[in-house]
């Protein structure tokens, strides 16, 4: 049995590193897509974001019948506890056209939950703060408190559930700080920044 759960455990880090490159690929894609359709260099892409570089420009590009990359410009593998957070967040990413403007956001909202605490400017202004996805936000926060309307977000002000791990809760002062925190967590994690400061860290 040691030696099956050995080969199990093997399994699943190759597994895991095999997802990583795959991801990486796809943000290398991304990357050069973006260039491609838009005034920027791709080391302009990577310094600014995708999304960013998209709605600077003005673009309303689509790429086989979705908005390019979303999800593999940022690794929330740590976000959550939950091992199907990533699988729950990409599924809602499908259905989150391109968001444009506070209003777009208050429309998508809306069509999910009548009444909300988070509004559009909050996650588009926090967005823009941070220079991270706006979509992203969304299905974040989306998944874990469904707009601020669901679980402990409702008292804490953290709909995105940012610093909770089910035995400590993190509460916020107002909904726009909480969404904020969202935004800063992504903004800290974008798999450029990680894949160059472990290239860093090894020389």
């Amino acid at each position: 049995m040691t030696g099956d759960l050995e080969t199990i455990n093997k399994l699943d880090e190759e597994s895991n590193s095999v997802i990583d490159t795959i991801n990486k690929l796809k943000l290398l894609e991304g990357i050069s897509q973006t260039a491609a359709v838009t005034p920027f260099t791709e080391a302009e892409v990577v310094k600014n974001g995708i999304e960013t570089s998209f709605i600077v420009a003005g673009s309303n590009i689509i790429s086989d019948g979705q908005t390019i990359l979303c999800l593999g410009e940022y690794d929330i593998s740590s976000y959550a506890t939950d091992p199907l957070h990533e699988e729950k967040i990409s599924s809602i990413l499908g259905n989150i056209g391109k968001m444009l403007s506070p209003s777009d956001i208050d429309t998508y909202i809306g069509a999910k939950m009548i009444i909300s605490p988070v509004t559009g400017e909050m996650i588009f202004n926090a967005a823009k703060k941070y220079g991270v996805d706006i979509r992203l936000i969304m299905a974040i926060i989306e998944q874990d408190s469904n707009y601020g309307t669901e679980g402990v977000a409702v008292r804490t002000y953290n709909p995105g559930n940012v610093g909770n791990t089910g035995s400590d809760e993190k509460s916020f002062s107002s909904w726009s700080e909480g969404v904020e925190a969202v935004a800063d967590w992504l903004a800290r994690h974008r798999r450029a920044d990680l894949l160059a400061a472990d290239v860093s860290a090894q020389n």
